[in-house]
């Protein structure tokens, strides 16, 4: 974890919310890559792809030392003839996956659990840059590309490592 000290490292009750994320969605779909950023590679060697963003996040649900909670953006990229059908199968696969990966209370590593993932908003196509009418967030995406997004919640519990 870096060069920080362990006594600070010991006080850490929690994760970043990607890194419960990143590896629960590598485990709902393992064949496709799973990413926090857009990858800088050839176009030929990205797509598919998922992008997993957290961007909120509440803290001490049930016990504010151990239980945590944040909501999760799962973007699906895809590409080709089929693009917008496969970028909605992948966001239903990952459903799917993720149900049974939270009834399991899927292990991301010796110390955190997921307890719960929540389908909060059902995927959706976005818009590309190029049919799009306002602002977009991936402007230079290539105009074949395919994003779907789906919103999760999803709550874990770190177990402590001292008290």
């Amino acid at each position: 974890m870096g060069t920080l000290p362990q006594s600070v490292l010991d006080e850490i009750d929690s994760l970043p919310l990607e890194d419960v994320a990143k590896p629960l969605l590598q485990a709902a779909v393992p064949d496709i890559s799973v990413h926090t950023f857009i990858p800088m590679k050839e176009v030929d060697d990205l797509f598919p792809f998922v992008l997993v963003q957290g961007y909120s996040r509440e803290y001490g649900l049930d016990d504010d030392r151990y239980l945590d909670s944040g909501l999760v953006s799962v973007q699906s990229f895809t590409t080709g003839d089929d693009g917008d059908q496969d970028g909605a199968l992948v966001q239903l696969a990952i459903r799917r996956a993720l149900r049974r990966l939270s009834a399991q209370h899927y292990r991301i590593n010796d110390d955190v659990s997921v307890v719960k993932v929540t389908l909060v908003s059902r995927p959706k196509r976005v818009p590309d840059w190029a049919t799009a009418t306002g602002p977009v967030q991936f402007a230079d995406l290539p105009v074949a590309a395919w994003r779907y997004e789906s919103i999760y919640r999803i709550t874990f519990r770190k177990k402590p490592t001292s008290e």
